[in-house]
């Protein structure tokens, strides 16, 4: 899946934050957060925020199934921005 031109622009200095994010009915295996600056000429330009985790064992990541027409909130990424090197 490809998303040009999006802006997800997230508030700072806040304990948590939400947004929305349509996606095609499917699943979803590794579902990751990734920051983005000025520009992107490779991969290694993306720094990892955060990944989602499988519920009952955070050590996996968690998959996610959607169904047409249905609408998913527990899709939650914890980010530490205190532990991020951003380039």
């Amino acid at each position: 899946i490809a998303f040009e031109n999006v802006d997800y622009a997230q508030p700072i200095r806040v304990d948590s934050s939400s947004y929305r994010l349509a996606v095609n009915a499917g699943t979803y295996n590794y579902i990751v957060l990734f920051w983005v600056g000025n520009s992107i000429s490779k991969l290694s330009d993306l720094v990892e925020l955060g990944v989602y985790k499988n519920p009952q064992s955070s050590d996996q990541p968690g998959t996610i199934r959607v169904a047409d027409g249905e609408s998913r909130d527990d899709v939650d990424i914890f980010v530490d921005f205190n532990t991020i090197n951003f380039k």
